[in-house]
């Protein structure tokens, strides 16, 4: 980020905000976006700077980021090439000229369908408030590398438990097709920064739709 000289940072799907502050730390302004407003609301007690519940196919602004990051596999919700071009068009509006865009996502020639086929736990403890999340995978489709993940939390804060239970049908990607899917919403220069997690640079470059 620093020899790309950025200063502000829209992060789409925050989450809890981990990452958001740990940036702001560092001296970056920084927005966050997520489609959760129970994440938002675990986010908000420990970061400075603006957040906004949005989809990430929805994007509200305009010519006004340095930088925008998508990690954590958000971006695997993005389970049709409608969505995902959607979603990166919307990331390339955000942009300044030359701004760069930096997301990860599962790589689907080293994805393992048996990986995560059974149940799993997570633990998370963010300011006084402990996460349990239990999550598994089914009906992975190598035709078209999509498969069905489920969600479990339990949100313990201020002597009271939260259940809240989420599935989503999900999607991995070769590089090959993010590559073609950047360049379909007009970023250049993509680069992959690590294949095994598939995280990927780019650039933003004209408008396509001009």
């Amino acid at each position: 980020l620093d020899e790309c000289h950025v200063e502000s940072i829209l992060e789409v799907a925050c989450g809890t905000g981990r990452l958001m502050a740990i940036l702001e730390s560092e001296g970056y302004v920084v927005t966050g976006v997520d489609l959760s407003p129970e994440m938002l609301a675990l986010a908000r007690p420990r970061v400075k700077g603006k957040l906004v519940q949005l989809d990430m196919r929805a994007m509200e602004f305009s010519d006004e980021f340095d930088a925008v990051l998508c990690l954590g596999s958000s971006f695997t919700y993005m389970s049709t090439d409608a969505d995902a071009i959607k979603a990166l068009r919307g990331f390339h509006g955000t942009l300044k000229p030359g701004g760069v865009l930096i997301f990860d996502n599962f790589n689907a020639e080293r994805f393992d369908p048996k990986r995560y086929r059974d149940w799993r736990e997570n633990v998370y403890r963010v300011d006084g408030v402990t996460i349990i999340r239990r999550s598994k995978n089914r009906d992975w489709n190598p035709e078209n590398y999509r498969w069905v993940a489920e969600w479990e939390y339990l949100i313990e804060r201020d002597g009271s438990t939260q259940a809240v239970t989420d599935s989503g049908n999900l999607r991995a990607f070769t590089y090959g097709q993010i590559a073609g899917l950047l360049g379909e919403a007009g970023f250049t220069e993509p680069a992959p920064m690590s294949v095994e997690r598939l995280m990927v640079w780019a650039r933003k470059g004209p408008d396509p739709s001009r």
